[in-house]
């Protein structure tokens, strides 16, 4: 019994870990609050921790040389609610969007922990069971926020920021369950004298796979962050539905994560190499379906499909990662991917941008993104043919 609670303590982290894209069915009554700012600007809001986020994890090893990891957790379960609930009580653009600044540095601090805690706890099939569940976690928190937010904005939007006030009860559950014992040494030895510096640093051939997947990370982050933004206001637009409809949509959507998730080891046993470039074109394909979407209930199911794909894509690309870079080389070539995920969120609203100084309205950006996502999953099953030609 015991276990379970310090383990419910550890994986209540992971509910609140991608939470900043909650608030996104709020984003059509802000741009008509926010009406003297631009598009771009008032989508900025939900992006911005992302590129904080970033700010974080490359201070990261700074300030785990100065604060414990359960100092960093305590302290960023401070600042999510404290800077997450500031819109409630503060409407001022500029301070709103400082707040959302201080609110990813907050989910910075955590995620740099929040997967490396469960690792130091726990080891073999029970870290490998505890990681699983870390994700469902993950996905579960930002549903059911996302899915809060939706009904607090039938109040007004500055009452959908209130959802961060969960913050303060995860601290609680941390505080209450999270074991206190040293977490158990690593089995094998850490070496620093003597030690290579080549054997930390990654290979050419490495290289190009990390950079190749980060591009992909980059790209692929910013059309789900893009949907989360855009989604709400074309609901609303074509007369679909809702604000707080397209945040149930957008819930069931990151629900098809855990599905995408247990079907992700029979995907790769089967396509191996070829799941990434198929995947690519798959996701394209649903997107075009998207843009071409006439009732609200096609545009929930092509968006079901964009957030399993998606799920498979993200898996991928640290599956592959994993299997392609060195043991030496992995923790630094992690922090590069996830590096570029979040600037792909964190661009998500010049991406969209850019694609309406092209003519792209509504619902016709998706149709750039999935042509565009083709093209990528194309040059990908190229790429890897041409590899094992040679």
């Amino acid at each position: 019994m015991k276990q379970t609670i310090e383990k419910v303590g550890l994986l209540s982290l992971s509910l609140i870990l991608t939470s900043s894209g909650a608030i996104a069915p709020a984003i059509p009554a802000m741009k008509a609050f926010y009406h003297q700012f631009s598009s771009t600007q008032v989508e900025l809001i939900l992006s911005i921790p992302s590129l904080f986020v970033v700010v974080t994890l490359l201070a990261n090893h700074a300030i785990r040389r100065v604060l414990s990891e359960r100092h960093i957790i305590i302290i960023s379960l401070i600042l999510i609610p404290l800077a997450g609930v500031v819109p409630f009580f503060v409407q001022e653009y500029w301070l709103v969007l400082a707040s959302r600044a201080a609110f990813g540095i907050g989910t910075g601090l955590i995620n740099a922990v929040a997967i490396t805690i469960l690792s130091d706890y726990y080891t073999g099939r029970e870290r490998a069971q505890v990681l699983g569940w870390r994700v469902s976690a993950e996905i579960i928190g930002c549903a059911l926020l996302t899915l809060l937010a939706g009904q607090l904005i039938k109040i007004s939007w500055m009452h959908a920021f209130l959802i961060y006030t969960a913050g303060l009860v995860i601290l609680a559950i941390f505080l209450t369950c999270a074991p206190r014992r040293q977490p158990r040494m690593p089995t094998e030895p850490i070496k620093t004298e003597g030690a290579s510096p080549a054997a930390h640093s990654l290979s050419r051939q490495q290289l190009s796979t990390v950079i190749g997947l980060t591009l992909c990370g980059v790209w692929f982050v910013c059309i789900d962050v893009s949907l989360a933004l855009r989604l709400p206001e074309i609901t609303i637009a074509a007369g679909f539905g809702s604000a707080t409809d397209a945040s149930i949509i957008l819930s069931l959507k990151q629900i098809m994560g855990i599905i995408a998730g247990a079907v992700f080891v029979y995907a790769v046993s089967r396509y191996k190499q070829r799941l990434l470039a198929l995947s690519a074109l798959l996701i394209g394909i649903v997107l075009l379906g998207l843009s071409l979407s006439p009732t609200i209930w096609l545009l929930g199911l092509s968006s079901f499909g964009v957030g399993f794909v998606y799920s498979i894509i993200l898996s991928t690309i640290f599956h592959q990662l994993s299997d392609e870079v060195s043991t030496q080389s992995r923790s630094t070539a992690t922090a590069i991917v996830l590096v570029g995920c979040n600037l792909g969120g964190g661009s998500a609203p010049y991406a969209l941008q850019l694609f309406s100084w092209l003519g792209a309205r509504g619902l016709a950006v998706f149709a750039w993104f999935g042509v565009l996502s083709m093209l990528i999953g194309a040059s990908l099953w190229l790429s890897h043919r041409y590899t094992r030609s040679r």
